[in-house]
């Protein structure tokens, strides 16, 4: 498995577990009575502090897999010295034409999902619903994007990409 494949895999994670995560704790304040589908400052309170702890989280797992990879790196190899070790991580962390180009079109299925998103929360309004859900469904395409973008890499890095 290659690095890029792993890297996206850790961010999937993250990204369900996040997720999972806001909609408990959403869903427990809606069924509680704590807050209203009415009540926009809830809506955006919350997804404002998830938003925070999902860059938070992004940083901490990014370097725990970086960490891992280096103390996979080093038992693989029990006799290499520190340089070897670290240009093993940079020979492995290289990114080349092929990972520019699923980045690039994993960002187009990821832009899709929240466009179409938007245009959901748009008619939502338009068909009178309440602003907090606007502003659910604009944060699920957010993060649904987000994921479909994971999903949409580790698609490519499987399967292959051509440049056409």
């Amino acid at each position: 498995m290659s690095y890029g494949e792993k890297k996206t895999i850790v961010s999937i994670s993250a990204g369900v577990v996040l997720l999972a995560a806001y909609l408990v704790y959403t869903l427990n304040a809606y069924a509680a009575g704590r807050a209203q589908l009415a009540d926009m400052r809830f809506s955006a309170a919350t997804m404002l502090v998830f938003i925070g702890i999902g860059v938070g989280v992004a940083i901490v797992t990014q370097i725990a897999f970086h960490i891992a990879m280096a103390i996979g790196i080093a038992i693989r190899k029990p006799t290499a010295k520190d340089a070897e070790i670290e240009s093993q991580i940079t020979t492995e962390t290289r990114e080349d034409e092929m990972d520019k180009l699923i980045e690039g079109k994993a960002a187009q299925g990821g832009y899709a999902i929240v466009c179409m998103c938007i245009l959901a929360a748009l008619v939502s309004i338009l068909l009178g619903a309440q602003g907090g859900l606007m502003l659910n469904i604009l944060y699920l395409g957010l993060a649904l994007g987000s994921l479909a973008e994971g999903a949409v890499k580790l698609y490519l890095y499987r399967k292959g990409v051509r440049n056409a």
